[in-house]
């Protein structure tokens, strides 16, 4: 029985199973013959047909869904799903207790050990596998979340602060894999056919980075006040709420892949030089546009093709955190100060007026209802956190801001940003510049026939960058579709 049961038990889970000293405990037998354990005088299944629980639990019918039990128990709360459903993964919740249960009952008389493992905590990331779900769900014991309930709950705090970065990650990946490649061949013609500016960033002033968030409609009249005192580096979201206000920022920076992305550059002014990443689809005439490399893995043959190595960090998921990161890594010393990138909402507003995603929400909204404030609602209905009066946020972006914790300053009033709190004055007062900053670019010289035959040849050694691209269609990694893919390439530069 016991090499029976360690089939189901993960190898990290063994070895701490093997550290703890056994206390024994109860077992009561079913009308059906089955050893019920109890634990605290409570039994833990059910003393007439304990097979019948797993008839009753609700489990997700969705193949991509990775359900995760917590407790253990017997295991008889599992039966059905695991011989008729899809993989379970069980964290337990008394190490005890599974000792008395490995050495009491045979779990391979009713389980399927190819379908249900136990696992320690520390393991769940490396079952949460990206290219088999898309989400997962939890199956709590009925009795054990009684018994343990603060345990319980640490458990599964543990599990999403593991689990949701990398699931919003591999959503992201086959969301966005499909348009990020088409939109990063269209950028290779582009620069063939058309050319990015490649002359160099200059900058002699503090750089002023704008986000769209409620600080900057806040603050919009002191930075008009003192617009000729900075360098201003605008999102691509920020831009129109500064041109609205008659200011005209010196660059402004996008990175979203998604085509509305055009529209916040309608009112575009020609003195202003667009920085845009290589698997954005923004295109704007008459202004000087300069390309940058986010973390997508093509970009490897880009810079093993001599392109220049000028990163636009996707780390932080927020434009304004990617420009922040930009400007510290590309001009260390530079006196950065940050408005609007506020990490939270303000009474429900996420947005500034203005801005084009703002106009959209005022075109669906009513006199009585604002779709604002719905969408925030909605979004932060979990997660709030009340600090300073009406400012919310929640965990996925106080993440990102403690990410974020170069030597910022911000004179936003919103206590989610892990920036250094000043005002525009005291700012201006402390910070003295005595030289350029400048950042080169570099004009690579490979040819268009030359770039092609990189790609083929980086892709028949290493597949990564084309790994996004076959996550979002489904599609294996198999030699056929490499080449079939490799030939779809051949168009953009034949």
């Amino acid at each position: 029985m016991i090499e029976n049961n360690r089939q189901f038990i993960s190898a990290n889970l063994q070895t701490k199973l093997c550290s703890i000293n056994k206390i024994e405990i109860d077992f009561k037998l079913s009308k059906d013959n089955l050893k019920i354990p109890a634990l605290d005088n409570r039994i833990l299944h059910s003393l007439y047909y304990p097979m019948n629980e797993s008839r009753k639990i609700n489990f997700s019918s969705d193949k991509n869904s990775l359900c995760i039990a917590i407790g253990f128990g017997a295991g008889y709360h599992l039966h059905n799903y695991a011989q008729n459903g899809g993989k379970i993964i069980v964290i337990p919740v008394d190490l005890n207790l599974l000792i008395n249960v490995l050495d009491n009952i045979d779990l391979s008389s009713f389980l399927d050990f190819e379908k249900i493992s136990l696992i320690s905590l520390e393991e769940v990331i490396h079952h949460f596998n990206i290219n088999e779900y898309n989400k997962y769900y939890f199956v709590i014991h009925p009795v054990l979340q009684q018994l343990f309930p603060d345990k319980i709950t640490k458990i599964i705090h543990s599990i999403k602060q593991v689990l949701n970065p990398e699931m919003i990650e591999n959503n992201t990946i086959k969301k966005f894999g499909f348009i990020w490649h088409k939109n990063i061949m269209k950028n290779i013609i582009y620069y063939f056919d058309v050319g990015y500016d490649l002359s160099p960033l200059i900058i002699t002033k503090p750089v002023l980075i704008t986000g769209a968030g409620p600080s900057l409609q806040q603050n919009i009249l002191s930075i008009k006040h003192h617009r000729n005192c900075f360098y201003i580096a605008s999102t691509d979201t920020s831009l129109n709420i500064l041109i609205n206000n008659d200011i005209i920022p010196d660059s402004v920076f996008t990175f979203d892949a998604q085509n509305y992305s055009n529209l916040h550059f309608l009112k575009c002014n020609t003195k202003t030089r667009l920085f845009s990443d290589f698997t954005s689809p923004v295109r704007v005439e008459n202004i000087c546009q300069t390309m940058l490399f986010s973390n997508h893995p093509f970009s490897r043959i880009f810079f093993d093709s001599g392109f220049y190595e000028i990163l636009l960090p996707s780390d932080s998921r927020n434009i304004g955190g990617a420009i922040i990161d930009f400007f510290h890594k590309y001009f260390s010393g530079l006196p950065i100060l940050s408005v609007g990138i506020d990490f939270g909402c303000y009474d429900l507003y996420q947005y500034s007026n203005g801005s084009y995603i703002s106009d959209i929400f005022m075109m669906k909204s009513s006199y009585f209802d604002s779709q604002d404030k719905g969408h925030s609602s909605l979004f932060y209905k979990n997660i709030y956190h009340e600090r300073s009066g009406k400012w919310s946020s929640m965990d996925l972006f106080t993440d990102y801001s403690s990410n974020t914790n170069h030597d910022i300053y911000t004179f936003s009033d919103s206590p989610y940003t892990n920036f250094i709190k000043t005002n525009i004055e005291d700012f201006l007062g402390k910070q003295f510049i005595s030289k350029e900053f400048i950042l080169n670019f570099k004009k690579p010289t490979v040819t268009r026939s030359e770039f092609y035959n990189k790609i083929s040849y980086f892709l028949n050694n290493d597949i990564a960058p084309i790994q996004p691209y076959l996550l979002s269609l489904d599609l294996e990694p198999t030699r056929h579709n490499i080449n079939q893919i490799l030939n779809e390439m051949k168009k953009y530069f034949l």
